[in-house]
């Protein structure tokens, strides 16, 4: 299997039926659908962490535990700001 140029979590290898494709990060396989590109597959499946993500990990960081509102909170900041950090 080769690794993507651009995106590290994502791997494909040609088959006789196409191209399979391996997203390691949320491990998602499967053989492309004729029209369907590598890079394409690559792009939905580069991994971000949002805002809230980076937040949430600090506050646990210092020991606060997470509850309903703050669950929330990091969901809404992740909509507000979905990519700050690659994983």
């Amino acid at each position: 299997m080769r690794q993507h140029p651009v995106v590290p979590n994502v791997y494909f290898l040609l088959v006789q039926q196409g191209v399979f494709v391996r997203c390691v990060g949320c491990h998602v396989e499967g053989i492309l659908q004729p029209g369907a590109t590598v890079d394409g597959f690559a792009v939905q499946h580069q991994h971000y962490y949002g805002a809230g993500d980076v937040v949430a990990g600090m506050t646990r960081a210092l020991g606060v535990k997470p509850c309903t509102p703050c669950e929330a909170r990091q969901q809404a900041m992740n909509r507000w700001m979905p990519r700050v950090f690659k994983r």
